[in-house]
């Protein structure tokens, strides 16, 4: 994800899902994900509480994960 794994490792765990994958598909609707790409950030608890479609900056992400990385 644009370098971002890289910056926030040990900070931020990143999961790639195949939406082609059948097996992903209960967790893609659970989630509310739909097109690609999708990303979706859950918080240390599991919450999802942001959703982004299509094609995101670095930067529109990296802000967003350096709130949710925060103590």
């Amino acid at each position: 994800m644009n370098g971002l794994e890289t910056e926030f490792d040990g900070k931020v765990t990143f999961v790639r899902l195949n939406a082609a994958q059948r097996e992903v598909e209960q967790l893609q609707q659970q989630l509310g994900l739909r097109g690609h790409p999708a990303v979706g950030l859950l918080n240390s608890k599991g919450h999802l509480v942001e959703r982004y479609f299509g094609v995101q900056s670095a930067e529109t992400l990296r802000q967003r994960l350096q709130r949710l990385a925060s103590p």
